[in-house]
């Protein structure tokens, strides 16, 4: 656990020494932020214990390429909690990232199966405005995230996104899929595993700017949720701060 630790440290001064080296006569951006949503509902699924409202903040800090940033989402009642960390750095079109999941328990346990923290790598393409079309592709690559026979299962989602506008409301489409069997998205609603590729998120999201004043509008958004791996649907009303 301490050798994890000290790792985790070491590339967090790597980073920042990265930041300072780069684009430095520019300074970093800082962004912070904050959804407020009427159910927490990740990559097609509500995700188990986060019932009710949850608040979902968001920060992050920025030097040329590089990014560092930090999600997480608490429910109305306090009872369940997640902090996550990013680090992504972009090239052109292309982001790469790698995120630090934490959903509870003792922060500082970094144990490959009894830890409590699963590191991801995601890859993300986008087309650009002239095609508004995005993919990326994540998978898990450290924490309990195993078969029976003890071998890895690195859980993986993929998933094309498609941005459009009709009016004043933005759009966007998406279908995700797990392409084998993984016990993150393959449990249908009574708690069994199917095996194989699944469709897992096929969602539409509507975003609109109401305006309250002239000098501050409220993104507010719905999307609805279909989940075939589980046979659900969910629908999601939240707004932005």
């Amino acid at each position: 656990m301490k050798t994890s630790f000290f790792k985790i440290i070491a590339l967090f001064f790597l980073f920042s020494s990265l930041c300072f080296s780069v684009s430095a006569q520019d300074g970093p951006d800082f962004s912070v932020g904050a959804d407020v949503v009427s159910s927490y509902v990740w990559r097609g699924s509500k995700v188990s214990g986060y019932e009710g409202i949850n608040v979902q903040p968001t920060a992050s800090v920025s030097v040329g390429n590089l990014a560092l940033g930090m999600w997480g989402s608490v429910n109305y009642e306090g009872s369940a909690k997640e902090a996550d960390l990013y680090l992504s750095y972009s090239l052109g079109s292309l982001t790469l990232m790698v995120t630090d999941y934490w959903f509870g328990g003792n922060y500082f346990r970094f144990g490959k199966s009894s830890g409590t923290h699963f590191y991801e790598g995601s890859l993300a393409y986008s087309f650009g405005d002239a095609l508004p079309l995005s993919i990326s592709w994540n998978t898990l690559l450290y924490g309990a995230d195993y078969k029976a026979d003890g071998s890895k299962r690195y859980s993986s989602y993929v998933e094309v996104s498609y941005a459009t506008s009709i009016k004043d409301i933005g759009l966007t489409l998406a279908a995700g899929a797990s392409p084998w069997t993984s016990n993150w998205y393959h449990l249908d609603n009574d708690g069994e595993m199917k095996s194989g590729f699944q469709m897992v998120n096929i969602s539409l999201k509507a975003t609109k700017e109401l305006k309250l004043s002239d000098s501050f509008s409220l993104p507010v958004f719905g999307q609805i949720v279909a989940n075939p791996c589980s046979e659900d649907v969910n629908f999601v009303f939240g707004f932005s701060l």
